[in-house]
């Protein structure tokens, strides 16, 4: 699969183009979804550096936003709103 294949579930549930998805900007709606896709796609079984490939980033990033995941979704309401769309 490739990067489009798999990110575009996710950019439709989310509203969200793929080019803003892999792009460097740091909206909070951005950030936000690609929280939620980087702990998608880790349940999955991808690992941190084919996440990274698939949006762009550095596996460490990938590492803050599966962590950060957590904390957002136990106590940020809009957050765990939009987390739920994708599991739809």
């Amino acid at each position: 699969m490739n990067r489009n294949e798999i990110l575009k579930p996710f950019a439709e549930k989310l509203g969200i183009s793929i080019d803003d998805l892999i792009s460097k900007k740091r909206n909070h709606h951005l950030t936000d979804a690609r929280k939620i896709i980087c702990n998608d796609l880790r349940k999955k079984g991808l690992t941190l550096h084919e996440i990274g490939f698939i949006l762009k980033k550095d596996h460490t990033t990938v590492i803050y936003n599966i962590r950060a995941y957590k904390d957002y979704y136990q106590f940020n309401p809009k957050f765990k709103k939009l987390a739920n769309k994708t599991n739809e």
